[in-house]
C-alpha cells in the first residue's frame, strides 16, 4: 500500500514551516453535508430504524470550506517588501497567499488546475505537489 494522502500533507506542512517559519496553512475542507437538531426518544416511542441511519430534525443543506477545486490547506507566506515596493512599505512583511493541493497519487481535477491557475495569476503562490520536496515558496513569475 502507498503512502496515503494525510501523510503526503502533513509532510509537506513540515516543509513548508521548515522553509518559512512564518508561514501558515489551515486545512481546507470542501464538501457539503446536513445539519440540525436530532431527536431523542422517550420510553416506548417507536422509531423503525434500518440500521446506520442518522435523523436529523429540520435539516439544513450546509457548504463549508472554499470552493470545490481550491486546496487542501490554505493560507499565506510571509514575504519581504524591497525596493520594488512603495517606499512607506519598503522593509515590511506581506502576505501571500498560499495554496497547498496534495497528492498521493493521481492527477489533479480540471476545478484544481483551474484555481491553481487562478491563484497563480492573481500573484498568489499554488502548489500542487505528491512530494514535499517539490515545494517552493517563490513568488510566481509574472
Amino acid at each position: 500500500m502507498g503512502i496515503r494522502e494525510n501523510a503526503v500533507y502533513k509532510k509537506c506542512l513540515v516543509t513548508i514551516s521548515r522553509l518559512n517559519p512564518f508561514a501558515r496553512v489551515y486545512r481546507n475542507n470542501v464538501g457539503s453535508g446536513w445539519q440540525g437538531p436530532g431527536f431523542t426518544l422517550k420510553p416506548g416511542q417507536i422509531y423503525k430504524a434500518e440500521g446506520g441511519e442518522r435523523v436529523i430534525t429540520r435539516p439544513s443543506f450546509i457548504e463549508f470550506g472554499l470552493i470545490k477545486g481550491s486546496g487542501d490547506g490554505i493560507g499565506w507566506d510571509s514575504q519581504m517588501v524591497d525596493d520594488e515596493w512603495i517606499a512607506k512599505n519598503r522593509g515590511k512583511p506581506i502576505a501571500v497567499f498560499l495554496s497547498l493541493e496534495t497528492k498521493a497519487k493521481g492527477k489533479a481535477t480540471d476545478e484544481q488546475l483551474a484555481w491553481f491557475k487562478q491563484v497563480r495569476e492573481a500573484g498568489g503562490i499554488a502548489l500542487i505537489v505528491n512530494d514535499p520536496d517539490q515545494i517552493d515558496l517563490s513568488l510566481p513569475e509574472t
